[in-house]
C-alpha cells in the first residue's frame, strides 16, 4: 500500500526552481501538479517539499522493517521457534551493552585524567611564579 511521491517530489522541485528563478508566467498546472495553491511562496513550497520528503522517507522505513520482520520469521520458522522467542535469544546475544559502555567509559577516564593534568599543570605554574597560596586550613 505504498504511495508513489516521485510525480510530485519531480513537479515540486520543478516548481521551486522556477519560483527561485523568479518566471512570471508559471502556469496553474505546474501549482496543481505541486499540490499547492496558485502563486504559492517560496517558502511554502520548501515547507511541501520538506514534508513530502519527510513522507518518502517514513514510507522507505516502513517497507524496510516489514521486510526485516518477515525475514525474522522466515528465520524462526527454520529454527522451530516463535518469532518473540527468536527475538529474545538470537537477537538479545548480539545487542549487548558492553561494546558502547566501554567506549564511554573510556572516554569518561580520559576527560577526568586531562582535567587533572590541566589542574596540576596549572598548580606548578603558580608555584613557579610564587604566586601559588601557601596557606593550609589545619592548626
Amino acid at each position: 500500500m505504498s504511495v508513489d511521491y516521485s510525480k510530485k517530489l519531480d513537479a515540486l522541485r520543478e516548481l521551486y526552481e522556477r519560483v527561485q528563478q523568479k518566471e512570471a508566467d508559471i502556469p496553474e498546472s505546474a501549482y496543481a501538479a505541486a499540490g499547492l495553491k496558485n502563486k504559492a511562496r517560496l517558502k511554502d513550497i520548501e515547507k511541501e517539499l520538506s514534508a513530502t520528503k519527510k513522507k518518502v522517507s517514513h514510507e522507505v522505513k516502513k517497507k524496510t522493517n516489514e521486510e526485516i520482520e518477515k525475514e525474522y520469521e522466515a528465520m524462526a520458522k527454520e529454527h522451530n521457534m516463535t518469532i518473540e522467542e527468536f527475538k529474545k535469544t538470537v537477537l538479545g546475544k548480539e545487542r549487548q551493552a558492553g561494546v558502547g559502555s566501554d567506549f564511554s567509559e573510556r572516554h569518561t577516564a580520559q576527560r577526568k585524567e586531562r582535567a587533572e593534568q590541566r589542574e596540576m599543570k596549572e598548580t606548578r605554574r603558580q608555584v613557579d611564579r610564587g604566586d601559588f597560596d601557601m596557606a593550609v586550613d589545619y592548626v
